[in-house]
């Protein structure tokens, strides 16, 4: 968690027995500083955490999800995608997969 928290944030792939999703920092997806205003949905770290097998099934299947320290939006569970095969069902995450930055895993620092 603490990789894709903050500005210097990355993005890290989580892998559920072959279900995947990506780990971002809310740079990747701004519409998750305010998950309530874009109808996302979202969950503190302690729950999260148990949870974390369901939340990342249902970030593959294109719903984002937001995860909180406290109240604060901290990271975003996005799904991966390669070449884009489908459509997220979220239209937030449809506008992030369009535009390219919200899907792909971060290797490197970006020019």
């Amino acid at each position: 968690m603490k990789l894709a928290e903050g500005a210097g944030g990355r993005s890290i792939v989580i892998d559920n027995r072959g279900v995947r999703a990506v780990l971002a920092p809310l740079d990747r997806f701004p519409a998750a500083r305010n998950p309530e205003g874009n109808g996302l949905s979202a969950h503190p770290l302690g729950s999260a955490q148990k949870d974390l097998g369901d939340l990342v099934a249902l970030a593959a299947q294109g719903q984002p999800q937001v995860l909180k320290r406290y109240t604060t939006p901290v990271a975003v569970l996005l799904p991966v995608h390669g070449p884009i095969t489908s459509t997220p069902s979220h239209p937030a995450a449809q506008d992030a997969v369009s535009a390219g930055g919200a899907v792909n895993s971060q290797t490197g620092p970006n020019p």
